[in-house]
């Protein structure tokens, strides 16, 4: 490795302490020792599949909790993406307004307006799902003004908000097998095993359910 002396050194240094663990002299015994050779050479490892690529630093690999972390850049302003995250925002606090005040016409418009040009921009950037979504919630606004279309307007918008997944989490009314623990609505079907789902019948008192591997 020419011109690299720091991981030539640290190469004779792994050499010369791995020489010492089989020959019993210098170092005592001591796993965390075995492990910071075995550390640096995988560092030294790493470092030098690297150096196939294009230049490289040894203590990069060496300290990785010194790496600085590669901000993301933002997008320039005036740019469709810019353009088009600034809508999305707006469209979120138009949409709040609208559902406090489900009548008022120039807050209609504005949101109107604002989908269009987002409907535009996802357009130009080939985002076909989010041009579509534009489209829906135009579609849900175009109803008569109420209190009820304006939910509809806000659920239709969720998915361009960046909620496109929703999780609502409520009770099971079902009873839990004492064998599988699945909370089942078949659970007592059975009067001699009121406690246990159907499936569950089939392995302790039946023949055992028929399964497939592979």
């Amino acid at each position: 490795m020419l011109g690299q002396d720091p991981a030539i050194a640290l190469l004779r240094e792994c050499e010369a302490r791995i020489a010492a663990f089989e020959s019993g002299a210098g170092e005592p015994a001591d796993t965390s020792r075995f492990d910071d050779v075995a550390y640096k050479l995988s560092a030294l490892g790493f470092f030098v599949d690297r150096l196939q690529h294009g230049a490289a630093d040894l203590d990069e690999f060496l300290h990785p909790e010194r790496r600085k972390p590669a901000a993301a850049a933002p997008e320039p302003a005036g740019s469709v993406e810019h353009e088009l995250e600034r809508s999305k925002d707006e469209t979120h606090a138009l949409i709040e307004a609208l559902r406090a005040r489900p009548d008022d016409e120039r807050l209609r418009a504005e949101l109107k307006s604002n989908l269009e040009t987002m409907r535009e921009s996802a357009s130009l950037v080939g985002d076909v799902g989010l041009e579509s979504r534009a489209g829906q919630v135009l579609a849900e606004l175009a109803a008569a003004p109420s209190a009820e279309a304006a939910a509809r307007v806000s659920e239709a918008a969720q998915e361009i908000e960046g909620c496109s997944l929703r999780v609502a989490v409520t009770p099971t009314k079902h009873s839990k097998c004492i064998r599988c623990w699945q909370h089942r609505a078949d659970v007592g079907s059975n009067a001699d095993h009121p406690e246990l789902c159907s499936r569950c019948v089939i392995n302790v008192a039946g023949g055992g359910e028929h399964r497939r591997w592979g």
